[in-house]
């Protein structure tokens, strides 16, 4: 599963109202995991988004490869 694909898609599910999704991960870093790895993204921005207080930006990176 391409992991910058996941969060494309998770970021396009959630709520975000006025947060800002980075998503600095490069095309091609990919997981091998079972299908439901999607929903983890989908609840890591979901979570952000619905107890993360005042936050304005959701940051996804990987150390060491940038896009």
């Amino acid at each position: 599963m391409d992991c910058r694909n996941l969060v494309e898609n998770a970021a396009n599910e959630a709520p975000l109202g006025k947060i800002l999704v980075k998503n600095d991960l490069a095309a091609g870093i990919e997981v091998f995991a079972d299908p439901l790895t999607a929903s983890v993204f989908f609840n890591l921005v979901d979570n952000a988004v619905r107890y993360g207080g005042k936050i304005t930006t959701i940051r996804f990176s990987f150390p060491g490869i940038r896009r």
